[in-house]
């Protein structure tokens, strides 16, 4: 291999590192914003919030192996008996 050949080759491995290089971020984002993707659940309720229904809510999620804050977001509202809130 002469020396120009070495150079080129030596050449193309660089622009190939610096482009790999240059990608890193963005490929690390797209990666954080996958992981960050979880279900949401909406909680529609026409009463107000009443604990013994939301734990009962809570350890059925758990049962399907859903944990609100780490694998789940839940999103919920209460009509508290005015069901034009509803819609």
């Amino acid at each position: 291999m002469s020396h120009s050949e070495l150079l080129e080759r030596n050449m193309r491995r660089r622009e190939f590192l610096v482009g790999v290089c240059a990608s890193a971020p963005f490929c690390l984002s797209t990666v954080q914003a996958q992981e960050a993707a979880k279900p949401v659940v909406g909680y529609l309720n026409g009463g107000s919030p009443f604990p013994l229904t939301l734990d009962a809510f809570h350890r059925g999620l758990g049962d399907e192996g859903f944990a609100e804050g780490r694998n789940v977001t839940i999103e919920f509202r209460w009509a508290e008996g005015n069901y034009n809130r509803l819609p």
